[in-house]
């Protein structure tokens, strides 16, 4: 079990790992040995400057080169199975499609937009004015940001915001943050077309998502693996 990750889920995803390699090599599907070589090689060159160092670490670390290229090995084993028996098999109608932006258009517009914020920051919630708009000065402007690389506590904060208006206090690395909104621009005329591919998308996300839960569910029950606490 890794240091930080809560164990019963860390076994969980374990047990998943194994049942969906497991029926990956029953179907047939294999791994080019080279490819775990290559994956290997690129693990060792995103941590060290020197492949001789990788394996000194790991050596220091007691875990054996083969069992990390056995990992490596599921986890490619994996990634076959789930791209050409989940994702090859989502389809997302025009239907489907329109439906969602019938009912999540404006929230997709919002995540298109882009905000001309400034921020004012203070120590304490309580040192924050009650009247905002009387406050000229101590704004930094942040220029333009897309909203979508905004934190989730910002967005909820600047939902349903005009220019001009200010959002609800926001604690940023122990500061309360309070955002202006200075100017909003929306997506461009080819907007249409974005929000179509946005909402497929998230479609096809929520189909691969729920396909994936029914397989692990069906391959537990062949097994019969059970969970105790």
């Amino acid at each position: 079990v890794r240091l930080g990750v809560d164990q019963p889920n860390a076994l969980e995803k374990l047990v998943e790992e194994k049942l969906l390699a497991s029926e990956a090599g029953r179907l047939g599907y294999r791994v080019d040995p080279k490819k775990v070589e290559t994956e290997f090689n690129r693990l060792g060159r995103q941590r060290f400057q020197k492949q001789s160092d990788f394996y000194a670490w790991l050596r220091e670390q007691k875990i054996p080169v083969a069992e990390v290229k056995k990992r490596l090995e599921r986890e490619l084993l994996m990634g076959l199975f789930i791209q050409n028996e989940i994702t090859a098999r989502i389809e997302v109608s025009p239907m489907e499609i329109g439906a969602y932006l019938s009912e999540q258009r404006e929230r997709l517009l919002r995540e298109s937009s882009e905000y001309r914020l400034s921020e004012i920051n203070f120590p304490r919630l309580e040192s924050i004015p009650k009247d905002l708009a009387g406050l000229d000065t101590g704004f930094e402007d942040l220029g333009w940001v897309p909203f979508r690389n905004l934190s989730a506590p910002v967005q909820a904060a600047l939902g349903g915001l005009k220019a001009g208006g200010f959002s609800t206090p926001v604690e940023i690395s122990g500061a309360w943050v309070i955002f202006k909104v200075l100017e909003m621009r929306g997506p461009g005329p080819e907007s249409e077309t974005g929000l179509a591919i946005a909402a497929r998308r998230i479609i096809a996300q929520r189909k691969s998502r729920e396909a994936y839960q029914e397989i692990i569910k069906r391959l537990r029950d062949r097994y019969g693996v059970t969970y105790y606490n």
